[in-house]
C-alpha cells in the first residue's frame, strides 16, 4: 500500500477504450467508478464526444471493466 493509499481504495489501471496501454494511467480510487472519474479528471486524448468509454482494471485483480460515460451529466452505466 503506498502512503497516499488508504485501506479502502486500491489501485486501478485506466485507459480510454480503444486506446492502447501505454495512454492508460494508474490512479488510486475506492471503487471502479471512482477510478475512471479520476482518470477523466486527468483530461485524456479523445473527450470531444458526448460518451467515452473506460476501460478499468483493478490492479490485484486483472480483470477489465468497461464503463461507458456521459460527459454531460457524468451518469456513468457497464458498456453494452
Amino acid at each position: 500500500m503506498s502512503p497516499k493509499q488508504t485501506a479502502s481504495q486500491q489501485r486501478y489501471f485506466v485507459r480510454l477504450a480503444g486506446a492502447g496501454h501505454e495512454r492508460g494511467q494508474t490512479v488510486i480510487a475506492e471503487s471502479v467508478e471512482e477510478a475512471a472519474v479520476a482518470f477523466l479528471e486527468l483530461g485524456p486524448d479523445g473527450q470531444d464526444q458526448d460518451e467515452v468509454r473506460i476501460i478499468v482494471r483493478p490492479c490485484d485483480e486483472g480483470r477489465d471493466h468497461c464503463l461507458t460515460i456521459d460527459l454531460m451529466s457524468g451518469e456513468a452505466r457497464a458498456c453494452d
